[in-house]
């Protein structure tokens, strides 16, 4: 049987500690507030809209398997408000307090909430899987404070599997980590995965992780170390630091070969036209990976999701330059987000690099810092109306109107 949960506040903390439930072992019934102005309002959870009652409506709720999570940093208060009401304080349970998984002895918080919504846990899920991080890695602290961080993946192999028909196709995970995205995606699409990650300490942890995997997803993720670029002679070594790595160039013989996209599906035996989309997240090469596809974008149509970084003046040549790649192999339709994950909207080529001049210009220090990157999913006509439709059902699902 499900824990009932009644969460109390509907503000940001409210919303962050809703987005970590565990919901394959919690129903929340209701939200309650001490606000009148929220009274008789749904709020959106999940599982769908439920009711914003008031304190003096609690008691109807509190019957059976019900306990009420205080998710408000007016807790003492509540905590006294709760009191004059005659629920016991076993009954409460503090989710502002206690976000330390080390500090936490409450079993049934612990219980009802994703291993990630804990500091200090080495843990992280991602639709279901849990996922061994390396003790600096800093993925559940922003997903912590950015709601909508990584929200957009699963939903990007739902485009893929809609394209696709049924048809076996490839996806290329370029900047795997430690297969974050390859599994946030492969419940969602019957498409292979061929995950991709230079990072020593990172592609450990993939490995790591995979083998703890279902053997019917596993066997499906084909993990592969290699640096992609266009600059084949180049040798790289990465620099890791706080979960992510940024490659630079070397003198000396880095061990880990550099390939082209295109070497790289030679490589294993997958052709071109059969590739549904190519994910790349390399922290500023995205732009060089992408363009070692060659001529063969011209004539095959994978959707492209990459993030664009520009930090230095050489990384916002190669994004122009790609802008300019993309369109000659008639990609013109990019779907743009910030680097939290909220969608900003449909774009032309031109629009991209207006936005990274004004990267750019940030990065020169003539503007405060608004956003740090955007990441964007580049189709081509015959795919637009797919990602549209898509990206409406994301923001029907993190709806604008959470209570109304």
């Amino acid at each position: 049987m499900k824990t009932q949960i009644v969460i109390w506040g509907t503000g940001r903390i409210a919303s962050e500690f809703e987005n970590f439930i565990d919901y394959d072992k919690t129903t929340v019934i209701a939200y309650v507030d001490n606000n009148k102005n929220m009274w008789g309002r749904m709020a959106y959870t999940k599982q769908g809209y439920v009711p914003v009652i008031s304190p003096y409506e609690l008691s109807q709720y509190m019957m059976g398997n019900v306990w009420i999570a205080v998710a408000s940093s007016y807790y003492k208060e509540i905590e006294a408000q709760l009191k004059t009401m005659n629920i016991p304080n076993s009954k409460v349970i503090d989710c502002y307090h206690t976000n330390n998984i080390k500090k936490c002895d409450n079993e049934l918080l612990k219980n009802i909430l994703k291993s990630n919504y804990f500091k200090g846990e080495k843990f992280y899920d991602i639709e279901g899987f849990q996922l061994k991080l390396s003790s600096t890695h800093r993925l559940q602290e922003y997903k912590r404070k950015c709601l909508l961080y990584n929200a957009f993946v699963p939903y990007l192999a739902q485009l893929e599997g809609a394209l696709g028909k049924g048809k076996k196709r490839w996806i290329i995970d370029i900047g795997a980590n430690v297969g974050d995205t390859s599994l946030g995606m492969i419940k969602y699409t019957s498409a292979d995965i061929l995950a991709v990650e230079p990072t020593e300490s990172h592609y450990s942890l993939m490995l790591e992780n995979l083998k703890k995997v279902d053997i019917k997803y596993s066997e499906r993720i084909r993990p592969v170390q290699a640096y992609i670029s266009d600059r084949e002679s180049s040798k790289f070594v990465s620099l890791a630091a706080n979960g992510t790595a940024v490659a630079v160039q070397s003198t000396d013989d880095a061990g880990i070969p550099t390939i082209s996209i295109k070497r790289l599906i030679d490589e294993h035996g997958i052709n071109m036209d059969d590739v549904g989309m190519i994910k790349v997240d390399t922290d500023g090469f995205d732009a060089d990976c992408i363009m070692s596809c060659g001529e063969s974008l011209k004539a095959s149509s994978p959707i492209l999701y990459y993030e664009n970084q520009v930090d230095t003046k050489e990384q916002y040549d190669k994004y122009i330059c790609l802008c300019d790649y993309l369109a000659e192999c008639d990609y013109m339709h990019y779907f743009v987000f910030d680097n939290f994950g909220n969608y900003i909207g449909c774009m032309d080529n031109e629009a991209v690099k207006d936005i990274n001049r004004y990267l750019a210009t940030i990065n020169s220090y003539w503007s405060p810092r608004t956003f740090y990157y955007i990441d964007i999913l580049c189709c081509k006509a015959d795919d637009r109306e797919a990602a549209k439709r898509i990206i409406k059902k994301y923001q029907q699902d993190y709806p604008i109107d959470r209570y109304k």
